[in-house]
């Protein structure tokens, strides 16, 4: 049976719920003390590195009067990485030693655990434990693109684990609105789960309550605001002036946003995409169209047929509040507005306030015309 286990990778919490699932599997809570050692290894110099690997072997080798095994725990290791101190001479031949240790087969029952974050697949170590070591990764996914998907995907398993229903919609929305992050999600859910803990079911509505909001998705939902609720627009706009966002770079997304629902306005005039409601939620549906195919096309990652379902139905449903010429309106009075952030004399933070009270000033008499 190994008697060394290395859970490792970027994605913090699950290593860390491995560890933990482990411990619990061998040493029950009230044996804890004498039956579980923790040693923080994420020391950042040479001295620190080898001062956990040497503590680790010497735990090791300490054999129980009574014979009892225990886990030795070498927590948050930043020494296998290959960057400090991993890549210390010094501290690679301490590895050796460790390795020297078990290859001489360990007395005793006592097993070590390590977690890291990051480990260097290339050293002697790893490719001692690939032989001789239970062994997991846990990756995030390294393009962006697939990071959302991983988040639902977490998100749905956590909300089973948890008893909790929320439909695919609610996951996506509570996603988008929590982060990518898997403990945050983790967090998140639980204290969702606390709050539906009678009714065993959440909304889109109890996630905007109760779930708390990263800075992406705050500047979504000032995205969102628009053309919807003035007051809601000013309030979130204010909270992230008050979080020292970049004006600049609010202004810079309230825009791309315009020019999203004017594409997909444009699109819904055409006929090439079709919006249905269906009770609560907006189903949208594209048609095959080869003057679609050729003015889209061109737009390459900007193609709105390649957004995910939910962002588009999202946006369709914003556009419907608008008329194509309040959006082209909206869009060169953001253009003229960009411009005077960097010329006027004025508060960037009080231009871009304006901005958005125009801009549903000109929705509103564009509903009177």
């Amino acid at each position: 049976m190994s008697k060394l286990f290395l859970y490792f990778g970027n994605d913090e919490y699950r290593v860390v719920e491995k560890a933990r699932a482990f411990i619990e599997s061998r040493v029950p809570e009230n044996q804890r003390d004498a039956g579980l050692q923790i040693i923080d290894a994420d020391g950042s110099t040479i001295e620190e590195a080898l001062t956990s690997i040497k503590h680790a072997a010497a735990s090791l080798k300490q054999i129980d009067l009574f014979g009892d095994a225990k886990i030795v725990w070498l927590r948050g290791c930043t020494s296998l990485g290959t960057g400090n101190p991993g890549k210390s001479e010094q501290v690679k031949s301490e590895w050796k030693t460790l390795i020297e240790l078990f290859d001489a087969e360990l007395e005793g029952g006592n097993v070590l655990l390590i977690t890291a974050n990051s480990v260097d697949k290339r050293g002697a170590f790893f490719k001692y434990c690939k032989t001789a070591a239970t062994l997991e990764e846990f990756a995030m996914p390294e393009k962006d693109y697939q990071l959302r998907p991983f988040a639902v995907e977490t998100s749905t398993r956590l909300f089973k684990e948890s008893g909790i229903q929320a439909a695919a919609n609610v996951i996506e929305y509570f996603v988008d609105r929590v982060g990518y992050d898997t403990r945050q999600l983790a967090v998140e859910v639980e204290k969702l789960s606390v709050y539906a803990a009678k009714e065993k079911k959440i909304t889109a509505q109890d996630v905007s309550l109760i779930s708390s909001a990263n800075k992406e998705s705050i500047s979504w939902d000032l995205q969102d605001a628009l053309g919807r609720n003035l007051s809601s627009a000013l309030t979130v706009y204010r909270q992230l002036v008050y979080q020292r966002e970049s004006v600049i770079g609010i202004m810079n997304q309230l825009m791309s946003r315009l020019k999203d629902l004017l594409i997909v306005k444009e699109c819904m005039k055409r006929g090439w995409l079709r919006v249905e409601r269906n009770g609560r939620y907006t189903n949208t549906h594209w048609d095959s169209d080869t003057e679609a195919d050729n003015l889209l096309g061109v737009l390459g990652k900007a193609d709105p047929r390649k957004m995910h379902s939910f962002r588009l139905s999202k946006l369709a449903e914003q556009a419907q509040a608008f008329s194509l010429k309040s959006l082209e309106q909206a869009r060169a009075e953001a253009y003229a507005q960009y411009e005077k952030l960097f010329y006027m004399n004025v508060s960037q933070e009080l231009l871009v306030e304006l901005f958005i009270i125009k801009l549903f000033q000109i929705q509103s008499e564009e509903g009177r015309a």
